[in-house]
């Protein structure tokens, strides 16, 4: 029986060994995958993505001084109050308009002091337009032509075209003689 109990122990001993051996063993195959996988991971990384990007600072110039303003804004001028005869028509018709013009709101002061400062020219000017003006340029349903006329006219008067963003006329009668 002692024989039998130290060849248990043997038996123990040699598989308390085993194992440990074991365990020894399984952890470093689970470190060398670790360490496998990490490589891959790398590798692809580096592979796919081309390497770490440069980033560059903008150079700062200091504060810029149209930076938090609001956009300029449409304004309406009136430009004329009109009152002219068509000469192209057969018949005898005048046409009483009321002329407006659209401006950005930074050119608004600009632009009324030219019309206050030419309001007899601009009105000429625009007179001339209704009276040379073919009698179909009035039965537009906008008036496209007629405003066209008067924005190129206005231009040329206030002495940039670029100033004057629309024409506008909202009332037009007629009459006949």
């Amino acid at each position: 029986m002692a024989d039998e109990k130290k060849a248990e122990a043997a038996v123990e001993q040699s598989s308390g060994k085993s194992s440990k051996k074991k365990t020894l063993a399984m952890g470093g195959a689970l470190l060398g995958i670790m360490a496998a996988e990490a490589l891959v991971v790398v590798f692809v990384v580096k592979h796919f993505t081309g390497g770490p990007a440069t980033a560059e600072a903008a150079p700062s110039h200091g504060i810029v001084a149209t930076e938090g303003e609001k956009k300029p804004r449409e304004v309406e001028v009136e430009v004329v109050r009109l009152r002219a005869q068509n000469e192209r028509s057969q018949r005898h018709i005048t046409y009483d308009l009321v002329v407006f013009a659209s401006v950005l709101d930074t050119n608004k002061e600009k632009v009324e002091e030219v019309l206050q400062r030419r309001k007899n020219t601009i009105q000429d000017r625009l007179s001339r337009i209704v009276r040379a003006a073919e009698p179909e340029r009035f039965s537009e349903p906008d008036l496209r032509s007629l405003r066209k006329l008067f924005e190129a006219e206005l231009g040329q008067l206030v002495g940039d075209e670029g100033l004057i963003q629309e024409v506008l006329i909202p009332t037009i009668t007629s009459s006949e003689y």
